[in-house]
């Protein structure tokens, strides 16, 4: 199973994906994350917490990142593992890349969409960046953290799936904690269990 989580930056995307494996890996489900942010500076021949530039995102640079995550997505289906993939998916074409590249692999897909407002997108960028420069870091997944600032969010157009497109679109305005419950309801079966099927 891929569970691909989209939505602007800062919309806590990063912070679900680790959540979702936590709570897998506690209910014996093999999980893993494919963090294109972590991908793109050991591509790039970065340290873990060397802040990106826009340099760093060139058409280029992005579609080899996403062939090395899809790569990578692959092997862990081949071997059981639920992969959660925390990605912009910012426009359609990503989104229908992500479904073509489930169905080539025969993977299920359960693609989530973060839906938060952009004051609030805003207001978490300016802390995750303060707390990068300052060193005290007070979010739990902040090493994995994307280094979107609000240049990146006004430059991109952030088109939200359509309805037919299949994606479950959540409200991220809130809770992290709030935001993983109605998640796991959306990807859980009807028993309430994620297989790694």
């Amino acid at each position: 199973m891929i569970i691909a989580i989209g939505g602007a930056v800062g919309a806590g995307k990063t912070t679900l994906a680790y959540k979702i494996q936590k709570y897998l890996i506690t209910s014996s489900v093999m999980a893993e994350v494919v963090d294109n942010d972590i991908e793109r500076r050991k591509y790039l021949g970065y340290s873990i917490d060397y802040l990106t530039t826009q340099k760093d995102y060139t058409q280029e640079i992005n579609k080899e990142v996403m062939d090395i995550c899809y790569q990578k997505a692959e092997r862990y289906v081949k071997e059981g593992v639920v992969v959660v993939i925390p990605m912009g998916f910012w426009i359609k074409e990503y989104r229908d890349g992500i479904k073509d590249f489930a169905k080539q692999i025969n993977s299920e897909l359960k693609p989530i969409w973060l839906d938060v407002e952009i004051s609030e997108v805003k207001r978490r960028i300016v802390k995750r960046l303060d707390e990068k420069a300052s060193g005290v870091i007070q979010s739990e997944y902040m090493g994995h953290a994307s280094d979107g600032n609000i240049e990146v969010l006004e430059k991109h157009v952030i088109n939200v799936p359509d309805s037919y497109e299949g994606w479950a679109i959540v409200d991220a305005n809130g809770d992290a904690n709030m935001v993983f419950d109605n998640v796991i309801k959306i990807i859980a079966d009807k028993r309430g269990k994620i297989n790694n099927a």
